[in-house]
């Protein structure tokens, strides 16, 4: 049977990804005889596509080609390997069924399973046994469990159910497991057995590492030095022999045929014996046979059936954005080689040399950057920072891979030479530096030439003129001292009264600064966050000059708390951490009253719950969570003793029953919900206990509370207590609302509450109550879009609560009003569309709405006006699965959108 031409190849690939026929049927209609005709004539003629979900396909197809420039084997490479094998070998499938028990009975297996038609021998049941969950990625979550043949703890990481069913993240999967199998070396994890669940998700078994990774060894590193951080130090070096170890790792690789594309500082595992480990490679991608970096010497790694097919598409970016290479950024899958990874390393040294990855800011212009390698060098961050190091990790980011180390092997030789004090290969030192080392390792000669000197000037001095001129100075001084002591008291006393009166002042103008609503709202933050940054070198000079006073150490270490509060407002966590850190050393040194109750400032104990807790919101958004919740706990115990100190107090109550809601929150978001809910509601009812009426911030964080009360409550569901919970929210925040106006996140969350809460009430039937809901949601944010028409995030959540009320309306039967909310927000979507072209949640709203008008127009008899919005919505739906081609829903709502126009033009 001839083999299939690229153009029908990539049709019959996109029938499959449309889910207009399944694989079975596809590869059916591929392997039969035909002649001279198109695939796409051959299924209309076996009746397996109408001519209308065939003109659909045409259109995702011709959006494809477009971007390979009509090349249809570019676009053809592009697409999942999982379809384009259903067609690429049609023949050989079949005399595969034909050989096999299943298809000598007719029972053909499915190229997709749920349930693998060839189940490994190892079960998860029979010998692992999961403890508790450890961390969750994108495509994975590992696990500890129990080895119960070899009686130890090992890391069990298993696929997510909502990617279980997708063949290439199946795919991806089960490589990530067969490659880190395979890579047999101290730097990549051993992995022990790679199985399945009952269900056909697939698990793999490994060694459980136990430490951190290297971001926060850094993060720590920066943190402890704050802002002078020293390169001579253990630390430092001992972070240097660990990137050695991870450079030799990847040169390991490299020998295996195999490269990594994702290495960043998160992506390497610090055990805590010394080992070094790379992680995470789920995007690995092999090189091919003959490539200068394989050994001969061992054989290439090479992945099972299951795990091989197309790696990436053709100008798809993969990876960390941070730390890619200009060729990765650009989709250049031609182009990628180990001088790829030897990039992502010097990316990585760079985030070790200056606390920060080399590219941040928005994707676009990130990657626009990253192409045209337009960073900072290291020493302009961090001046501190060793030339000879910068010299290394600017060589290993250069934008053409040829300027780049040839090996890694290389780039790790150049940083053991700077360790060794050697001189590097990629530095060419000034003749003062290398004469400094030529002295370093001529000690001896040195010291016995600088002795004699010493000796010979020593004999030559004038002492006895030198001890008289002392002794006059020290009379003069003391005559000085005498007559000036008193005036000296005097103006010690006036400098120090006034030093307490501008550290007031400051301190004022922060809270000013940092609490007027009026500088939170759009286009308001630059002068925001430049009066902050006024503050915060106040209390930087501070700190610098007088962070060591014992008598200011209170107020040190209310500085050092401040400033970490300001960093985190303008974006630098790091710096933040590192703050926060500081006042929580300066604060448990302080002495505690004898009576906290008589003390006129607050006790020391105050602050020190109230930097412990700030650093672990710092590390929860850093997903450290396991420190995070150290730092929390320990500032809930502290709260819980100033509350018991102070029953009527309702500032300490208030303080801690936020650290209750950021222990349940962080249980919340690890997926803990029935740990996280009783905590909640504890803060809760300690916020009831001391009611201020008069308070914003009471009753700011009382709906804050009611509302993460009810997502917990939904995460269990329980949806009817989750309804209560919400209508206490929405409660709460119409009395912010009340109290200032001027709160424009306030009317967001307002806004959130009411919808969620109207989503519910449609849930379960209550039509008329959830449009009464959505009702009250639409009006706050349409209030907020009139004041705020540049702000996207309020346009589009506009825009998803009018085709929400609009759908309720629909199924009410109330067709003209819903039409009027569904067109409403088209028109709002296609406004924010025209302003701001790049933004893809406005893209793909817009096509649900357009799809849904069209479904509702259908419903009232007017198939013109419905297919005119189907087609929109066909269109918009087609170029995003061509951008996101392994999207589940944009596929299924192009293949809704094409059935309802298929029927709307045959009315």
């Amino acid at each position: 049977m001839p083999s299939l031409r690229d153009d029908d190849l990539l049709f019959g690939v996109t029938t499959l990804q449309l889910r207009f026929l399944s694989a079975e049927q596809l590869a059916a209609a591929t392997a039969e005889p035909h002649d001279a005709s198109s695939l796409r004539q051959r299924l209309i003629q076996r009746g397996l596509l109408t001519p209308a979900e065939a003109d659909a396909v045409a259109a995702v197809v011709a959006q494809r080609l477009a971007r390979f420039d009509n090349d249809p084997q570019l676009a053809v490479e592009s697409v999942a390997a999982a379809e384009a094998a259903v067609l690429a070998a049609p023949a050989a499938r079949t005399r595969r069924d034909e050989e096999s028990p299943a298809g000598r009975d007719g029972d053909g297996s499915d190229p997709f399973p749920t349930v693998p038609h060839q189940p490994l021998r190892v079960a998860s049941g029979a010998r692992f046994a999961t403890l508790r969950p450890w961390q969750q990625g994108g495509l994975g979550r590992v696990s500890i469990a129990a080895d119960r043949e070899l009686h130890r703890e090992i890391a069990l990481k298993e696929i997510l159910p909502q990617h279980a069913d997708n063949e290439e993240n199946r795919r991806r999967f089960v490589r990530e497991a067969e490659v880190t199998g395979a890579l047999e070396h101290p730097g990549v994890v051993p992995v022990y057995s790679l199985g399945e669940f009952p269900d056909g998700r697939p698990y793999y078994a490994m060694r459980f590492i136990q430490g951190s990774n290297l971001q926060a060894a850094i993060d720590d590193f920066f943190s402890a030095a704050s802002a002078k951080p020293r390169y001579d130090s253990v630390e430092f070096r001992q972070l240097l022999g660990r990137y050695v170890d991870v450079c030799h790792t990847v040169h390991y690789a490299h020998s295996r045929g195999v490269l990594h594309r994702d290495l960043k500082p998160a992506n390497i595992m610090l055990g805590d014996f010394g080992e070094s480990i790379v992680v995470d490679w789920g995007l690995a991608r092999l090189m091919g046979p003959g490539h200068d970096s394989l050994d001969v010497a061992a054989p290439p790694v090479s992945p099972s059936d299951r795990a091989s097919g197309s790696y990436t598409q053709a100008g798809r970016v993969v990876g960390t954005p941070a730390y890619m290479s200009p060729e990765q950024a650009a989709g250049r899958l031609d182009l990628l080689g180990p001088a790829s990874d030897i990039y992502g390393l010097g990316a990585t040294l760079y985030h070790l040399l200056t606390g920060a990855p080399p590219f941040a800011g928005a994707d676009d212009d990130l990657q626009r950057r990253v192409q045209q390698g337009q960073f900072r060098p290291p020493r302009e961050i961090r001046r501190a920072a060793p030339a000879a190091l910068e010299a290394i990790c600017l060589r290993a980011m250069s934008r053409r891979p040829g300027d780049r180390y040839a090996t890694a092997g290389e780039l790790a030789l150049d940083v053991e030479r700077y360790l060794a004090d050697e001189p590097v290969r990629a530095y060419s030192e000034p003749w003062p530096a290398r004469l400094w080392r030529w002295i370093r390792n001529h000690r001896t000669l040195m010291m016995s030439g600088i002795t004699s000197g010493a000796v010979a000037l020593a004999a030559l001095s004038a002492g006895i003129v030198l001890l008289s001129a002392a002794n006059l100075r020290e009379r003069a001084a003391l005559d000085r001292a005498e007559t000036n002591l008193v005036e000296a008291e005097e103006q010690r006393t006036r400098a120090e009264r006034n030093f307490a009166r501008a550290r007031q002042a400051v301190q004022d103008y922060y809270v000013r600064v940092s609490e007027e609503t009026l500088l939170n709202q759009p286009g308001m933050q630059p002068l925001r966050d430049a009066l902050l940054r006024q503050a915060l070198a106040y209390y930087e000079q501070f700190l610098d000059e007088r962070g060591d006073d014992a008598s200011l150490a209170r107020e040190a270490a209310e500085a050092a708390y401040v400033a970490g509060r300001i960093a985190e407002k303008l974006g630098d966590r790091a710096a933040a951490a590192a703050r926060y850190r500081q006042a929580i050393a300066l604060a448990e040194d302080l002495p505690q009253p004898a009576n906290r109750d008589d003390d006129a400032q607050q006790p020391p104990a105050a602050l020190l719950a109230r930097a412990l807790n700030a650093l672990g919101g710092v590390l929860q958004k850093q997903q450290r969570f396991d420190d995070a919740r150290t730092f929390y706990e320990r500032a809930t115990e502290l709260r819980k003793s100033l509350a018991a100190a102070a029953p009527d107090d309702a500032e300490r109550a208030r303080e801690l029953a936020n650290s209750l809601m950021n222990l349940g929150q962080l249980s919340a978001f690890q997926g803990r919900s029935d740990e996280a809910l009783p905590l909640l509601k504890q803060a809760q009812a300690v916020r009831l206990a001391h009611q201020v009426a008069s308070s914003v911030e009471f009753a700011r964080d009382l709906g804050k509370g009611w509302y993460n009360v009810a997502i917990a409550q939904l995460q269990l569901n329980d949806a009817s207590t989750a309804g209560e919970s919400l209508l206490a929210a929405v409660e709460a925040f119409r009395r912010v609302a009340q109290l200032d106006p001027q709160d424009l996140d306030n009317v967001r969350r307002l806004s959130v509450a009411e919808r969620l809460r109207a989503d519910l009430l449609a849930q379960s039937g209550e039509l008329d109550e959830a449009i009464e809901a959505y009702r009250a949601a639409v009006q706050p944010l349409r209030e907020l879009t009139l004041r705020n028409p540049d702000v996207v995030e309020y346009a589009v959540d506009l825009a998803g609560v009018e085709m929400n009320l609009g759908q309720t309306l629909a199924v009410q039967g109330q067709r003209d009003a819903a039409l009027s909310e569904i067109d409403r927000a088209i028109e709002r979507l296609q406004s924010v569309i025209a302003a701001n072209a790049d933004e893809e949640r406005p893209l793909r709203d817009l096509a649900v709405a357009l799809k849904f008008a069209g479904e509702v127009l259908l419903d009232a008899n007017q198939p013109a006006q419905a297919a005119i919005r189907l087609e929109a919505a066909r269109d918009l739906l087609a170029d995003l699965l061509s951008v996101h081609p392994e999207d589940p829903q944009v596929a299924e709502a192009l293949h809704d959108a094409v059935r309802l126009l298929g029927e709307a033009n045959a009315l």
